[in-house]
């Protein structure tokens, strides 16, 4: 309803999915069902979507790290997000905000999380054959299913199979241009696991320096909020 009524050409929206409660790390379960939300509607409707990245610490989320964000942007660039925005910039820190990391801290300096950024976003520009103005064509989970997301029943593509850890992956099939791709992503912000892939066609996996180079069968590390791409 607020789509029709508000009729923008565009969908932008936030789920800051990393939460710290009690000295524990943990993924909100909303985070992925959102992500099919609105790249639902984003299809409907014929329109783009924005996500969000957490780049300030306050409340009960947990302060951000590199692995944080580069899992936010990632996961929603596979769901077919075409642009990203980041909350928030300067230091703020209203009653009750508890503000503890900002990219521009108190003192006007950058953190490290202003570093982080400018590694994320230099990884999206490197990668920007593969997302902007892409086709998501499916998207599937491996391994622990997230509440109200869609398990992988078929390989995409030249892939025979995916092995991944309990942690699971995310795994997009996209199409830009004439090129496909596969993407797979890291279900977690902070914690590593391995992934071991069959392919029964040829493979080229590219990184975002823009280094193409012939991708073999075998298993693959995925650091925490990690991806792997792949053309076909």
């Amino acid at each position: 309803e607020s789509v029709r009524q508000l009729d923008l050409g565009l969908l932008s929206y936030d789920n800051y999915p990393v939460m710290l409660r009690d000295g524990e790390i943990s993924v909100r379960d909303t985070f992925y069902e959102n992500l099919e939300i609105v790249s639902a509607e984003s299809r409907r409707v014929g329109w783009p979507f924005w996500a969000f990245g957490l780049v300030i610490g306050h409340y009960d989320y947990a302060p951000p790290v590199e692995s944080d964000l580069r899992f936010e942007v990632f996961n929603a660039l596979a769901y077919g997000a075409q642009g990203i925005q980041y909350f928030c910039y300067g230091y703020r820190d209203p009653k009750g905000f508890n503000t503890t990391i900002s990219p521009i801290g108190k003192d006007g300096k950058r953190t490290s999380i202003w570093y982080g950024m400018k590694d994320v976003n230099a990884e999206i520009q490197g990668l920007k054959e593969v997302f902007l103005d892409c086709e998501v064509m499916e998207t599937g989970h491996l391994g622990t299913v997230p509440k109200g997301a869609r398990q992988l029943y078929s390989m995409p593509g030249p892939v025979s199979s995916i092995k991944c850890g309990d942690q699971g992956v995310l795994v997009s099939r996209i199409r830009n241009k004439d090129r496909n791709y596969i993407v797979i992503v890291n279900h977690e912000p902070r914690q590593r696991q391995k992934v071991k892939l069959k392919f029964k066609g040829n493979m080229t996996r590219i990184y975002s320096s823009s280094k193409k180079e012939l991708a073999k069968s075998g298993t693959y590390r995925l650091d925490p909020g990690g991806y792997l791409v792949f053309q076909y």
